[in-house]
């Protein structure tokens, strides 16, 4: 969905349409060019029953794709492009990151080629990781980056860099079922020798075909 991002802070719980910039405040809510859905946590209760995933990139770049891919997956959707956030008391009072859509936008996401869907959405959820989403022709990079974070509103997520396609998705739709990823830096011997062994296999796989 096209629009400009909504960037600025705005004061205490966001409710009602949203149009044009939102007015300034407090540093305890503010908007952002994203898309939010959310998986189910096994266990879990209310809010914290679900972990929201937070989908950041400029337009056309995959947000909307890679959240339908997520949805095929089992997610619920949040917010399509354009996610209020805003921090709150979580667990043990740690502050957490909630995202939520704009009522009149709420339960909406683009299906580009095809049109808006109307879908069943969440209210609300807690966002647990953070994707900056890449184009697809950008496969560049470490095949084991080190782990990032960035903070949001004062709460610091996992900052994921990924695209729109099938392995982001099956990969997010792992860490949302309590898969974690392992710190490279923090193991090196153990990551290295387990990248050995796949290489092994990987190699013993080529010379076997014929």
């Amino acid at each position: 969905m096209s629009g400009s991002p909504m960037s600025r802070p705005v004061s205490g719980p966001v409710s009602g349409p949203v149009s044009g910039p939102m007015p300034l405040g407090a540093d305890d809510a503010t908007g952002a060019h994203a898309s939010c859905v959310a998986f189910r946590v096994a266990g879990g209760q209310g809010r914290e029953g679900w972990a929201g995933i937070l989908l950041r990139g400029p337009s056309g770049v995959g947000k909307s794709a890679l959240a339908l891919r997520l949805m095929a997956l089992g997610a619920r959707l949040v917010a399509d492009d354009q996610t209020l956030l805003r921090r709150a008391p979580g667990p043990k009072e740690a502050p957490e990151l909630i995202a939520s859509a704009a009522p009149r936008l709420r339960g909406v996401i683009e299906a580009r080629g095809l049109g808006l869907l109307q879908v069943t959405a969440l209210e609300a959820a807690p966002v647990r990781w953070v994707v900056e989403m890449r184009a697809r022709a950008d496969r560049g990079g470490e095949r084991l980056p080190p782990l990032h974070h960035v903070q949001i509103l004062g709460v610091r997520l996992p900052l994921l860099h990924l695209d729109a396609g099938e392995l982001a998705a099956s990969a997010l739709c792992c860490l949302a079922q309590g898969g974690a990823l392992l710190d490279p830096e923090a193991g090196v011997a153990e990551v290295d020798a387990t990248l050995r062994c796949r290489e092994r296999h990987e190699g013993g796989d080529q010379r076997s075909d014929p």
